[in-house]
């Protein structure tokens, strides 16, 4: 697999300037998925590469930092842990 050409689709994306909990994980805005997640997606179909789309809504993650592109944060549980 060729996995350079997925990791390229991703070189344009600005990375955040603080330390992030270990357990934060990035989404895109609407913006970002536009002008990368669409990209990144037909790069992963083009090597076969495995991926996951995930939809939330912000109000359901705990938001750590955010700029036009991406946010970074944990997934909110709910109080019987799902």
């Amino acid at each position: 697999m060729c996995e350079a050409e997925v990791a390229d689709a991703w070189l344009d994306i600005t990375s955040s300037p603080k330390r992030l909990f270990k357990n934060c994980r990035f989404f895109f805005t609407e913006l970002g998925w536009d002008t990368f997640g669409r990209n990144v997606v037909k790069a992963c179909m083009r090597t076969k590469t495995d991926y996951t789309v995930v939809k939330y809504k912000e109000c359901k993650i705990d938001v750590f930092w955010k700029d036009k592109y991406q946010v970074a944060g944990r997934v909110r549980r709910d109080r019987y842990g799902s």
